[in-house]
């Protein structure tokens, strides 16, 4: 190579976000954010080093500075080069009616709409509006990819200070038409609204039915134990159990890049064309995510994972059921259904012992209907154990990201069996 190095990989990234938020039912803020940049990866022998390069300084000073690094710091042993392999690559899976939408105001003011003709007169949230366009470039191969989506989030508050949550994600055109931004708005004020003479919640074991953004919620912050360097390191509930039953036969998960949505590409960092991964199949693990150096150590297939340093999970898809939302809840002899959560923590990545905060929506359930709303409230519990609890998942699903969504998902309603409930105060 030119400069000196044995491989190099560069992703070229052109990034356009509009932001609209939006607080008191007013539009407030509108931000426009366009961006370009590369992220170049150095490799030299088994060494290995991730720069970002940007147009604000000369292009080879910023190379020069880095190989001085590189030369440096020292050898990863288990480091395997990039995959030199090549590629046939998926088409982008990009809607024209998503990359070229205009109207983003527009779309928090239907949503602003919506909460109000359900009666809340107060709402806040953001709207984002994604557009990426990426190359990635190695000696082996290289492709071209584009991404677009709409992100939305509302929260309505009802008079009593009590706040209920819709978000939707949108890729394709299908995707805003079954869930238009006026009925997320309605939708969260409905849950703003049924959210009166709340009470203290009550420790115990609860069967519960997750709304599709808290659903989200757990498995987005559970994916990213599903790298083989996690794995590798001891620092996830996942290690040693390919093959293994890891959640009820309930619960099939994918990682889908391919699908529409915030995380959608066709090439990992290493150039390996993308793919639907199925990770969970009713319940048993069937592989971990890799890059081209942990597939070696493991003797696994390619998943097209790379991060090149650690594989990463890209965009969720949790598989629908045969049941509907309201089917769940009417099976529910003694419950709650959580509209969302935030804050989930690990206190132990090994074995998956976790703590959450329900908020914006926690209903008390008895014989199928909806008789309380309660606040205060944590769940405590292992997330294997929730995974393995899961009686059933419902036939609607929705895109969601939003920001404690640390991944892309679409997501089902799903109820799962004695979930530890405990205080949060």
């Amino acid at each position: 190579m030119k400069k000196g190095v044995d491989e190099v990989s560069v992703i070229l990234n052109q990034r356009e976000r509009v932001q609209v938020r939006y607080s008191n039912s007013r539009v407030d803020i509108i931000n426009n954010w366009v961006s370009e940049n590369a992220t170049v990866y150095l490799i030299k022998g088994k060494r290995v080093l991730g720069i970002t390069v940007t147009p604000l300084r000369p292009v080879d000073e910023q190379i020069d500075e880095a190989l001085g690094i590189l030369r440096t710091i020292p050898e990863n042993p288990e480091f395997a080069g990039l995959n030199d392999k090549k590629q046939t690559y998926s088409s982008p899976s990009v809607d024209p009616f998503i990359r070229d939408f205009e109207e983003v105001v527009d779309v928090a003011r239907e949503a602003i709409e919506g909460a109000r003709r359900k009666g809340v007169s107060s709402s806040s949230g953001v709207v984002y509006h994604n557009k990426i366009i990426r190359e990635t470039v190695t000696p082996y191969n290289s492709v071209r990819d584009e991404m677009a989506s709409i992100e939305l989030t509302l929260r309505a508050k009802n008079e009593e200070g009590y706040y209920g949550t819709a978000a939707a994600m949108y890729g394709t055109r299908d995707d805003y038409a079954r869930f238009p931004p006026g009925n997320i708005g309605e939708e969260a004020a409905s849950y703003a609204t049924m959210a009166t003479r709340v009470t203290e919640g009550e420790e115990g074991k609860y069967d519960i039915l997750m709304h599709p953004l808290c659903f989200a919620s757990l498995i987005s912050h559970s994916a990213h134990f599903l790298s083989a360097l996690y794995v590798d390191s001891g620092m996830s509930m996942f290690t040693d159990m390919i093959g293994k039953e890891v959640a009820s036969e309930m619960l099939t998960v994918h990682d889908d890049s391919l699908m529409p949505g915030s995380g959608h590409r066709v090439a990992d960092e290493e150039g390996t064309a993308t793919k639907r991964v199925t990770v969970i199949e009713r319940g048993v693990l069937r592989t971990y995510l890799h890059n081209n150096s942990t597939a070696k150590k493991f003797k696994a297939d390619l998943t097209g994972h790379a991060g090149i340093i650690s594989p990463t999970p890209w965009q969720l898809r949790v598989e629908p059921g045969r049941d509907s939302y309201h089917d769940l809840l009417g099976e529910m002899k003694r419950g709650l259904f959580i509209v969302n959560t935030w804050y989930t923590r690990f206190q132990d990545y090994r074995n998956g012992i976790f703590s959450t905060i329900p908020r914006d929506g926690m209903f008390y359930v008895e014989d199928g209907e909806i008789v309380g709303a309660w606040k205060g409230i944590r769940i405590s519990d292992s997330m294997l154990g929730l995974f393995r609890n899961v009686e059933s998942v419902s036939s609607e699903v929705r895109k969601i990201k939003w920001w404690d969504e640390t991944l892309p998902l679409e997501s089902p309603y799903v109820l799962v069996r004695d979930v530890n409930i405990t205080r949060s105060k």
